[in-house]
């Protein structure tokens, strides 16, 4: 294993040595992204910094909710090099990422927000719920060949698992009658952990491999580009606990004929009640995937405008919750669906005037499902180039009543 890892590295570095036309690029980006299709920055704000949640907050907040409600964050760092010539180029790359993904109904909002008072005759339902939150790094090498009209690139990478939390809901209903004298609980669920006992950042609880692959078809003034990232799994050690519980519940309170002679026993029986409704946690491996993305982007030059070329492109996410179906259809519509993302569709167009890049985007879906304007901005001074993208401008303008942050910087260097 050692020796084909050894040969992978150097091979490429072999073909690039054969042209002393060779050149590299080093450069530094990070990417960040808090984003809700509902709940606004002034929720965030307040969950967080706030100490007292008023009724008249929840209210409003809840009035935002859709049937389904997703919240994003990632916060990706990664240093990549490369070098290359005319035809080939050698890719190494180092990066940590960290996401945290949620999709819950209003239903399930209103019940951890306002309890279950308010809804007395009415099912709450809390079906299809889901919340995961990873951390991992990769190291990834790759190679890139540019044939005639066509350009192939692909690439492999190690993933280090440090910590993976997930709960989900299956099925989930909470009936209270009017009376409020019985509660039925219904619900089927699945929770997976690491080892909580190395909680370091950069523990190694698990192992995994992606990959990349990617086609560029280009002739005369048009190019054409396929493009599957991202696509892999980690296998998580043996000491990882996973609950696996289908269950209903019927409270029906405690009956109390003598106040002075209560204690906590009394509580005991209906405590037990509860606790053999709550199968115990397994300690074995399970596997979680990454977040893949693909789809495909046509470009096409412009010669007498202000823009150099415009571009129009799709891009879709893949990540199924539970390893649970073998690979075909089912399984690809699977990850589809619970990636929580909606196709991307987007349209831009490139200025170039010296040191200076702008790309203007308009975009329609993702995590948000709505319109928004982005623009990359970039600079080259010499060998020095940095680019700073911020999505949603329409979002940041509306101060706390925005849904979205989402920024991408990079600084590098051309050698």
């Amino acid at each position: 294993m050692r020796r084909l890892i050894i040969s992978i590295i150097i091979l490429p570095l072999y073909v690039l040595s054969q042209d002393n036309s060779q050149n590299a690029q080093l450069y530094l980006e990070n990417y960040i992204d808090i984003t809700s299709n509902s709940l606004n920055y002034d929720f965030a704000n307040k969950i967080l910094f706030q100490g007292k949640i008023l009724d008249e907050d929840k209210n409003i907040w809840i009035d935002l909710l859709k049937e389904k409600n997703v919240i994003n964050a990632e916060l990706n760092t990664k240093l990549d090099f490369q070098i290359f010539n005319n035809k080939n180029t050698f890719l190494f790359s180092v990066s940590d990422h960290n996401m945290l993904n949620s999709s819950f109904s209003d239903d399930l909002f209103k019940l951890i927000f306002k309890g279950n008072y308010d809804f007395q005759g009415d099912t709450l339902s809390f079906n299809q719920s889901s919340f995961i939150a990873k951390r991992y790094q990769k190291i990834q090498i790759g190679y890139e060949r540019d044939f005639k009209f066509i350009k192939i690139t692909g690439s492999l990478a190690y993933l280090n698992g440090n910590h993976y939390y997930s709960l989900l809901s299956e099925q989930g209903n909470l009936y209270t009658e009017t009376t409020g004298l019985n509660i039925f609980l219904e619900y089927d669920l699945n929770g997976f952990a690491t080892n909580r006992n190395n909680l370091s950042l950069l523990a190694n609880n698990g192992h995994g491999i992606s990959g990349d692959l990617e086609f560029n078809y280009y002739k005369d003034d048009i190019q054409i580009n396929w493009y599957l990232n991202n696509l892999g799994f980690i296998k998580w050690n043996e000491n990882s606990l996973i609950y696996d519980i289908d269950s209903s519940f019927l409270f029906s309170g405690i009956q109390i004929d003598n106040f002075i002679n209560f204690h906590d026993s009394l509580l005991e029986e209906e405590i037990n009640n509860l606790e053999n409704h709550i199968s115990s946690g397994d300690r074995k491996s399970f596997k979680s995937y990454t977040t893949a993305n693909f789809g495909f982007n046509a470009q096409k030059d412009i010669e007498g405008s202000l823009f150099e070329k415009v571009i129009l492109g799709v891009n879709l996410k893949w990540r199924p919750n539970i390893d649970n179906l073998p690979i075909g259809w089912k399984k690809i519509k699977q990850g589809i669906n619970e990636s929580n993302y909606s196709p991307l569709y987007y349209i831009s167009a490139t200025y170039n005037y010296k040191y200076l890049y702008l790309a203007p985007e308009i975009s329609l879906g993702g995590y948000t499902e709505s319109y928004n304007l982005n623009l990359m901005i970039g600079l080259k001074i010499h060998s020095i180039f940095t680019r700073l993208k911020i999505n949603n401008i329409n979002e940041l303008i509306q101060g706390n009543s925005m849904n979205s942050l989402n920024m991408y910087f990079q600084i590098g260097k051309n050698f």
